[in-house]
């Protein structure tokens, strides 16, 4: 049987046919008579609204649904009997506001009666809210980028993943490279780049895709011949229906030139640093020169003692000037190097053969601000000083012990002796002496505590916090 002679479809299959679509499509149908009140609806549309299809009828559309503006396109409908369709009709529900703007596409379409009046609407829904969000934000992601693109200081353009032809640029690239915009849109990026070929710029490419991201150091050629040194930054992007790269070029140039500025800046500090510290050792050094020349005029035996520990206090100050000199941090010191060599200094000046006092130094490797070792290194000089001068009195051997720790942000310093011990020890520990008024002052100015120990010898505990306001 032809097409030509296929039976026409009877009445009866036609409302089969139409009964089977308007129950099982995923359009939202419904049927409203004059009156906007509900005839009929289908499963989709009630569903939308978790009901039942017979929950609907007989109740009035806008009732339900209230919405002014619609409403009226609904009344003009019926009176002029022209079909009315919306795309993408934003709608809120005024009822499950939690809903948020949803969005439909909708047709508007009368049903005329046996005399052609208009006798109801028929209102098919398509509910396209996932759609229209996507492109919304899709839109608003593009705005967003475009705004940024334009708007960066940085060198911004797109090249073709192919060609390696830029086909977007920004004003920052066209002003940063100097070309006009059509020749910029019309050549590879090989002649921007004054060290890599064409071929090498494709392995880079394939690198960017294989990535997703590259960041290199290269130089670029400026339409004046001028070389900058710049940094580039480069994704894959998809932009206007082409796969592409994203270049991001930062300008380097005066970046690096500023660093090299303020390097030269503070290699010229440091000379001046290290000078000023050599000065101040010599200055020192010719102060104790000095005193030591007045102290062979002086008769009296206290008289020179008093000049000698004045020196000794002087170079040990000297001492830490001639070490960051050396070491080139000015603003830190290896506490274990300084109060090694300081110690062994004091225990040659006390060297007699008639006495053998041994010398142990136990401090740990610490940095510690200049602010800090200095009192530390005066205070090291004033108590070993002592203790080699009277712990031994009347005894042929003996030892002293620096030892040093650092735990946390805390510095224990503690000086001792197996000699004789105090003698007073209440009025020589509260400073009776010079050299001990000198101790008291330091551990003050260090914001430290002092504990003495004269079971078996002496022992003075210094505890420095080296986290001081």
């Amino acid at each position: 049987m032809t097409s030509s002679t296929r039976p026409p479809i009877s009445a009866d299959d036609r409302a089969r046919l139409l009964e089977a679509f308007f129950d099982h499509t995923n359009l939202h149908i419904a049927y409203l008579d004059r009156e906007l009140r509900f005839i009929r609806v289908n499963r989709a549309y009630a569903s939308a609204d978790g009901l039942a299809p017979e929950d609907f009828v007989g109740k009035g559309h806008f009732e339900l649904y209230p919405n002014a503006e619609n409403e009226a396109i609904f009344r003009r409908v019926l009176e002029t009997g022209e079909p009315h369709h919306e795309r993408a009709k934003a709608f809120v529900y005024v009822h499950a506001e939690e809903r948020g703007v949803t969005y439909w596409d909708w047709s508007l379409v009368p049903v005329p009666d046996d005399e052609g009046e208009v006798s109801g609407l028929v209102l098919s829904l398509l509910d396209v809210t996932t759609r229209e969000r996507s492109l919304r934000g899709l839109r608003e992601s593009e705005q967003k980028f475009h705004a940024l693109f334009e708007e960066s200081p940085d060198a911004i353009f797109v090249i073709d993943a192919e060609t390696l032809i830029p086909f977007e640029a920004n004003e920052s690239a066209i002003r940063f490279f100097g070309h006009a915009l059509d020749t910029f849109m019309s050549r590879p990026v090989s002649t921007l780049d004054a060290l890599r070929s064409h071929a090498e710029l494709e392995d880079v490419a394939a690198r960017v895709f294989r990535d997703g991201r590259d960041l290199h150091e290269t130089t670029v050629r400026l339409a004046s011949g001028e070389l900058r040194e710049v940094e580039v930054i480069a994704r894959p992007v998809r932009l206007n229906s082409r796969d592409g790269i994203q270049v991001v070029v930062r300008d380097l140039t005066q970046e690096r030139s500023a660093r090299q500025q303020v390097e030269r800046s503070l290699a010229e500090k440091e000379v001046l640093l290290r000078e000023v510290h050599h000065r101040v050792k010599n200055n020192l050094q010719l102060v104790s020169s000095l005193l030591y020349l007045q102290q062979s005029q002086l008769d009296d035996a206290a008289g020179r003692r008093a000049f000698e520990e004045a020196r000794r206090r002087i170079l040990a100050m000297a001492l830490i000037h001639q070490r960051l000199y050396r070491s080139g941090d000015f603003a830190n010191l290896d506490l274990h190097a300084y109060l090694q060599e300081l110690a062994e200094q004091i225990a040659l000046a006390h060297d007699h053969a008639s006495q053998s006092v041994a010398l142990h130094v136990e401090v740990a490797r610490v940095a510690v601000p200049v602010d800090v070792a200095v009192p530390c290194g005066l205070l090291v000089n004033e108590l070993v000083s002592n203790a080699f001068a009277h712990a031994f009195e009347g005894r042929s051997s003996g030892s002293v012990r620096v030892f040093g720790s650092a735990r946390g942000r805390t510095l224990e310093l503690e000086i001792s002796d197996d000699g004789i011990g105090l003698p007073n020890v209440p009025e020589r520990v509260q400073g009776s002496t010079l050299g001990l008024r000198m101790v008291h002052a330091l551990v003050q100015q260090l914001g430290a505590t002092l504990e003495v120990d004269v079971d078996g010898g002496t022992r003075f505990r210094v505890t420095v916090p080296l986290d001081r306001s």
